[in-house]
């Protein structure tokens, strides 16, 4: 019974040592000193930015703004969200150099210009960088074009 009861006591302790480690290993994670937690930070950053944006609201946007940024973002926001919807947003390719603290990204965005309501898209080349303490930051957008265009399927029938 007394063995009963010490291996009962010290499983609990190492349960609850266990448990007292968890905030701290998770606050690890959430800082992003490793390259691999950086990574699975932007994508967690990218997917809250792409909801935001559909959302429409410049002041949801500029959580995502580099502090240096902040004023011409602000403008560019705001002119771009008074002159169009965006419906949809599809991240086309994500490269991530300097040891997963810049990532760049091709985001190809799907928008109606206010008051036509017909959808067009196109490319902008976005560079994010990472800081500890900040997370994820948007850097620069460059519009790089439309969308490469669909193949006609009646080209390539048999």
């Amino acid at each position: 019974m007394k063995k009963l009861v010490v291996f009962s006591l010290v499983a609990m302790s190492v349960v609850l040592n266990g448990c007292l480690l968890v905030p701290f290993v998770d606050s690890f994670k959430e800082s992003g000193i490793a390259e691999s937690d950086r990574v699975r930070l932007f994508d967690k950053q990218i997917r809250q930015y792409k909801y935001a944006l559909m959302d429409g609201r410049s002041g949801r946007m500029l959580k995502f703004v580099d502090k240096e940024k902040f004023t011409d973002m602000r403008k560019t926001y705001r002119t771009m969200f008074n002159e169009q919807k965006i419906v949809d947003t599809k991240i086309d390719y994500v490269d991530f150099e300097d040891e997963s603290n810049v990532a760049k990204v091709d985001l190809e965005v799907s928008y109606f210009k206010v008051p036509q309501y017909v959808v067009q898209s196109r490319i902008e080349s976005q560079t994010w960088k990472f800081e500890l303490g900040d997370g994820w930051k948007l850097d620069s957008i460059d519009e790089i074009g439309e969308p490469m265009a669909q193949p006609n399927s009646k080209l390539f029938r048999p």
